[in-house]
């Protein structure tokens, strides 16, 4: 049967006995629902739900069988577990979402079917919320679980819902347009707009009438300047290495007065000031190219992002979030990676940082027609593993073994330590550390990661 948008739901029979299955197998046609295929995947456009039916009871073996028929897509899974006694759900309670016992009747299939298709509807419509949200700007669009990431965030969460004046400062490329946003979507003015001022976009000649207005007119209307539209939100000086120095004075005593003006008939300003620059503020300041008291207003703050090759843990992670969503957006599932390929990733140097990698990926994605990137797939525009830069890889592993040393062993106690922290907590582990759960999952099984005994108690 084909799948339609009003009929969103496979389902997955896994039974031995021949008579059970039969049975099983009448419910679902008779409900008008299609049976998991492997080979029509490729005919399915976006994800959908897969209900699995089984007597597998074991909570990894059931996690792995519907990270399997998640797939590529992200499909939304659950079991019905069908059981010889009424007995208490499995210790991984959020994979079942409904149970027989045996001798179950026609009616009785039907009738959990029935609800094992609503629950998954939901979980879809909250994850289309979630998703929305997400690009809407929230944490989990900094993806990492490097220190410096992790950091990052905490210290961004803490003051996004002050008013305090932020400088983004980080090389081009590392998000920090991104985490301004972020910052924006998270603060009490989130309700307000956000409005950016690019200084490497507006011509000098224009720069003073955008900001500031016509200095010709009686006062200056609130129609001629950028600055007001931000009322009750947020104004995004983006690049303010580049701002000319003829305006720097005013531009300063604007932030402090919050006025266009010295008049009482000049518009006031309701808004957050973050910034964000290429180049530290301090080093124009001492080179004199920067005025110190403009520097004092924005800079109450600084925040420092790193480099794609400083935090070259996150890489592989950032690698499968992008091709997941550069996928979804190309209305296809996201294909593999051979080793060979991360391989030839983690040994660039990234000058163009995280938006390098989106763009390399982006065009692997695009132009590649297969189930997995090869090594030919990865193409650099930049100049890469250049003399002045290490590889991403050499930096967390000196000795240059393939697939070993410091960038596993970071990531292995990272998500070590998050899994305790939840508890093994799939779901949340992988919120905490912004990847997903099918990622976590490879993680997971990569580094051979077990549940300590004294973990099993506690829980």
């Amino acid at each position: 049967m084909e799948l339609t948008s009003k009929n969103r739901t496979m389902v997955q029979i896994d039974l031995e006995s021949p008579e059970e299955r039969r049975l099983v197998d009448r419910v679902v046609r008779d409900e008008g629902l299609p049976l998991w295929d492997s080979d029509n995947q490729k005919d399915i456009a976006g994800p959908c739900q897969v209900i699995l039916i089984t007597r597998e009871t074991d909570p990894a073996n059931l996690t792995a069988e519907l990270l399997r028929l998640a797939g590529a897509w992200g499909h939304v899974t659950g079991a019905v577990i069908i059981q010889d006694t009424q007995e208490a759900a499995p210790e991984n309670q959020t994979n079942v979402i409904g149970s027989l016992v045996t001798g179950y009747s026609f009616a009785q299939a039907t009738a959990v079917l029935r609800q094992a298709g609503l629950v998954l509807e939901q979980r879809r419509e909250l994850w289309n919320l979630r998703q929305t949200a997400a690009m809407s700007g929230t944490f989990d669009n900094i993806v990492g679980i490097s220190e410096a990431i992790r950091q990052l965030k905490d210290t961004a969460r803490r003051l996004a819902p002050t008013d305090i004046a932020i400088t983004l400062e980080g090389p081009a490329g590392s998000g920090k347009k991104l985490l301004a946003e972020v910052i924006h979507h998270h603060s009490q003015r989130r309700n307000g707009p956000m409005v950016i001022i690019d200084f490497s976009a507006i011509p000098p000649m224009l720069l003073e009438q955008d900001l500031f207005g016509d200095s010709s007119s009686e006062s200056n209307s609130r129609g001629s300047s950028l600055l007001p539209k931000a009322c009750g939100g947020t104004v995004l000086l983006d690049k303010i290495h580049l701002v000319p120095p003829k305006i720097q004075s005013r531009l300063a005593e604007v932030i402090q007065t919050m006025s266009l003006g010295k008049d009482s008939s000049a518009p006031k300003l309701d808004c957050r000031f973050i910034s964000t620059t290429e180049v530290r503020l301090d080093e124009l300041v001492a080179a004199g190219k920067m005025e110190r008291k403009l520097v004092d207003r924005l800079a109450v703050i600084p925040i420092k992002l790193p480099s794609l090759c400083d935090r070259a843990e996150d890489i592989e992670i950032l690698v499968d979030y992008f091709l997941h969503r550069l996928s979804a957006d190309l209305g296809r599932p996201a294909p593999a990676i051979s080793r060979e390929a991360v391989d030839k990733i983690l040994q660039h140097n990234w000058p163009g940082n995280v938006r390098e990698l989106e763009n390399c990926l982006r065009r692997a994605v695009s132009l590649c027609h297969k189930h997995e990137l090869a090594y030919d797939d990865i193409t650099f525009l930049a100049s890469g593993s250049t003399n002045d830069r290490q590889p991403a890889r050499e930096r967390l592993n000196p000795g240059g073994s393939r697939g070993k040393g410091l960038l596993d062993d970071n990531q292995r106690v990272v998500i070590r330590r998050a899994l305790d922290e939840h508890n093994w907590n799939f779901t949340q582990t992988a919120q905490e550390l912004g990847i997903g759960r099918t990622t976590l999952w490879r993680k997971v099984k990569k580094y051979k990661l077990k549940r300590s005994s004294s973990e099993e108690t506690k829980a």
